[in-house]
């Protein structure tokens, strides 16, 4: 009899589709063999079985709401200001303009926690870039780097489709009063 063993996986860059599909290929793997398994882990593979079940029917309920459709080309839109802010310090980093170089060195310092948080789930990314507009708003030190460097527009576009997600994301999951906590939560 083949042995096997459990191995660590670094799963916190798996999308919800794809930790769905890792647990039901983990569970069609353990299925032939549960007779060899102890009595504990066969409860803990029903268990498993019955989440990943309730686990996929939430992320297909999500996926039907007539919203899910208006949120992606507003999640791109944010995404891409987020990426053009990035892209701009960036670029004033690496640049030979000393005041330009600081104000840019002052937002990259400021922005390091935030650089990827395009990739975070969709509800967490809206609550971490309105955190840090909070943050950038209350800072006249980061509205002045931004101003100097020319991108403070793209800061105020970035607010407002950040707003203009949450509000239709709000009511994607407002349609449902009875909805239970989504597979992304």
């Amino acid at each position: 009899m083949k042995k096997m063993s459990f191995s660590v996986l670094r799963s916190s860059g798996l999308s919800v589709n794809n930790t769905f599909s890792l647990i039901k290929s983990s569970i069609d793997i353990s299925i032939p063999v549960q007779s060899y398994l102890g009595e504990t882990v066969n409860v803990a593979l029903t268990k498993l079985i019955t989440d990943n079940e309730s686990f996929g029917e939430q992320i297909n309920k999500n996926q039907k709401s007539g919203l899910t459709d208006d949120l992606k080309p507003l999640d791109k839109d944010r995404d891409d200001v987020e990426y053009e802010i990035n892209r701009d310090v960036t670029y004033h980093f690496k640049g030979s303009d000393p005041a330009k170089k600081a104000a840019a060195q002052t937002l990259k310092l400021f922005l390091t926690p935030y650089w990827n948080a395009t990739k975070l789930p969709l509800n967490t990314q809206t609550g971490v870039v309105s955190e840090m507009l909070s943050k950038y708003k209350a800072s006249p030190e980061l509205i002045g780097a931004a101003q100097l460097l020319g991108i403070e527009a793209k800061f105020a576009s970035l607010e407002m489709k950040n707003n203009a997600f949450d509000i239709v994301y709000k009511n994607r999951n407002d349609e449902a009063p009875d909805h239970q906590t989504s597979g992304s939560s």
